[in-house]
């Protein structure tokens, strides 16, 4: 991970798929989709995930936004 990975990931990336489903999908933003996939499959990313409650999770958000584009 680089430390910009990091804090995108933790105050952006995940906002960005709920939120912005119009705007941050697979038609409009797909190397910005696979960055979230990529960061997603993460070993810590996936710990982190399976602590978090009543929250969807990284991946869920992602697929979201991938079918909110199409």
């Amino acid at each position: 991970y680089s430390l910009a990975d990091i804090d995108f990931m933790n105050f952006c990336g995940m906002l960005m798929t709920m939120w912005m489903g119009d705007i941050v999908n697979e038609e409009s933003t797909p190397a910005f989709m696979d960055w979230t996939r990529r960061m997603g499959e993460r070993p810590a990313v996936r710990e982190m995930n399976a602590r978090r409650t009543g929250m969807p999770t990284l991946q869920q958000m992602t697929e979201q936004a991938g079918k909110e584009g199409e």
